[in-house]
């Protein structure tokens, strides 16, 4: 077996992009190349190899679990497995364990806490009602909309439904009078309430995009209206925000 997407979604997630001994960022940018360097390793408390670091013939977990995998930086990956006598399989669950909750009660206290603007990594507030998902639509330039991976055809109606009708009023919300604007965040209203009992929540933020063209020439900074709808149990949610990374790049045309 190996560690699962899944899996590795909700270990970075709840790792915040950091190194669970010195926090340090495990995703960095770099003027040498337009990608990114991946600096984190993904850490097996008990290896699975009879003669691996705190290999245990007894561990009756999986293996490749989130709870069996440490996220680190290379240096610390490679001292965590050569002084395993220090290392222990409890000392790395109390590190793991640590971490995380330091994580969690930091977003908790500021959402945007591991919020990256060089690599697009940005915190979005969940929107709970019409009026606020109006607010960041209206007037927007750009439309950025993502949602997690449907698993039924009522389901892409759902979502796909929404996006679709989501995007035709952000063209045209500037130019209704109040009455029609007030029925239009009632509308949502129930669309809202219908996602969320059916699963999913709804996250957005306003922000600058930044467009080029397809020879990479940049068109400028733009308002951009991003939304994401995911699943309740998302391993990105912390509390009332979803953290998400975005393309650094935009291309246009």
């Amino acid at each position: 077996m190996s560690i699962s997407e899944r899996t590795r979604k909700i270990l970075w997630a709840k790792s915040g992009n950091t190194c669970a001994i010195c926090q340090t960022e495990l995703i960095r940018e770099t003027e040498k190349s337009s990608d990114n360097i991946v600096v984190g390793q993904e850490c097996h408390i008990v290896s699975e190899k009879s003669k691996g670091p705190r290999a245990n013939p007894n561990f009756q977990g999986n293996y490749d679990g989130h709870e069996n995998i440490l996220l680190l930086c290379a240096n610390h990956h490679i001292e965590v497995d050569s002084l395993t006598e220090y290392y222990t399989a409890d000392r790395l669950r109390e590190i793991k364990l640590s971490h995380e909750t330091w994580v969690k009660i930091t977003l908790q206290k500021k959402p945007d806490s591991f919020s990256n603007d060089k690599l697009n990594i940005k915190s979005l507030s969940r929107i709970i009602s019409g009026k606020n998902l109006l607010e960041i639509i209206n007037h927007a330039d750009v439309f950025d909309f993502n949602h997690d991976d449907l698993n039924s055809e009522c389901e892409a109606d759902l979502v796909g439904d929404f996006l679709e009708e989501l995007q035709d009023y952000g063209d045209i919300i500037f130019d209704l009078s109040f009455t029609e604007r007030a029925k239009v965040v009632l509308h949502f209203d129930e669309k809202i309430n219908e996602l969320s009992k059916n699963g999913f929540y709804i996250f957005g933020l306003r922000r600058q995009v930044n467009l080029f063209n397809r020879d990479y020439e940049s068109l400028g900074l733009f308002d951009g209206a991003s939304v994401i709808i995911a699943r309740i149990n998302h391993p990105g949610i912390f509390d009332n925000h979803i953290i998400a990374k975005f393309p650094t790049v935009s291309r246009f045309g």
